[in-house]
């Protein structure tokens, strides 16, 4: 599944269609329609590499998860004793629990969000999610959140998975063991209404605590310029949309 969602990410959709594009063209000289394939090539790079077009994409995936918190809000969510913390990705160097720096920053964020929520009542509990790197994510953020004062007695670890639907199978089983049901959930925003959707498919209620928020308002004319940190949000985006769309087929 992961390998078939990097093939269709932005990058690589764009150069499996420069790839045809070539081979048309040594091919065929006089064939006429590679000049259109061109040109909607260009515009739909333009577009995923703009501010404009990352921030479109993003902005339904952050509407929901800011409507899934404001229903949190207003229903059970200050009663429940439990939260879930997805990682959001680290680099292969650390060598040992002690080396966090290598959390990518989507981890971060979303462990501030946690770590705030979880040292307010001595009665809170983390489950932390997330097996990729060379040492665990969710080995290096429970060590980062015990150096921010989170007691080690608050934390449990889940370590052993990398994508979010063998991640939510797992937290299944540890929460049932422990006879709950119910959790927040603290991920990305667009990150957020996938999540949800895998945990309630293995019978986890969670109430939304959605952290980094990457949306922003358009700037004029910046947002029409390519960066590549807009390519980034764009190919994240389709990430989460391919990854609804696998999980409701």
């Amino acid at each position: 599944m992961r390998f078939l969602q990097s093939l269709l990410e932005p990058a690589a959709l764009l150069g499996w269609l420069l790839l045809v594009l070539l081979v048309v063209l040594w091919r065929g000289r006089r064939v006429v329609w590679p000049r259109r394939l061109t040109t909607g090539l260009v515009l739909l790079f333009w577009l995923l590499a703009s501010p404009l077009g990352a921030n479109a994409l993003l902005a339904p995936l952050e509407r929901q998860a800011l409507d899934a918190a404001q229903a949190c809000q207003k229903g059970r969510g200050a009663e429940l004793e439990w939260g879930i913390l997805l990682a959001g990705g680290a680099s292969d160097g650390a060598r040992s629990e002690e080396d966090y720096a290598h959390l990518q920053q989507a981890s971060f964020r979303r462990l501030m969000g946690a770590s705030h929520w979880v040292k307010a009542d001595p009665g809170r509990r983390l489950l932390v999610s997330g097996g990729a790197g060379s040492v665990p994510e969710a080995v290096l953020m429970g060590r980062l959140l015990r150096d921010l004062g989170v007691p080690r007695e608050a934390l449990l670890l889940e370590s052993q998975t990398r994508t979010t639907s063998t991640g939510a199978a797992a937290v299944a089983s540890l929460l049932e063991l422990r006879q709950v049901k119910h959790a927040l959930l603290f991920t990305s925003a667009s990150h957020l209404p996938r999540a949800q959707r895998n945990l309630a498919s293995v019978g986890i209620e969670t109430c939304a605590m959605p952290v980094d928020f990457q949306h922003v308002a358009p700037i004029w004319p910046g947002h029409l310029v390519p960066q590549l940190s807009a390519l980034a949000k764009s190919t994240a985006a389709l990430h989460e949309y391919l990854g609804l769309l696998l999980r409701s087929g």
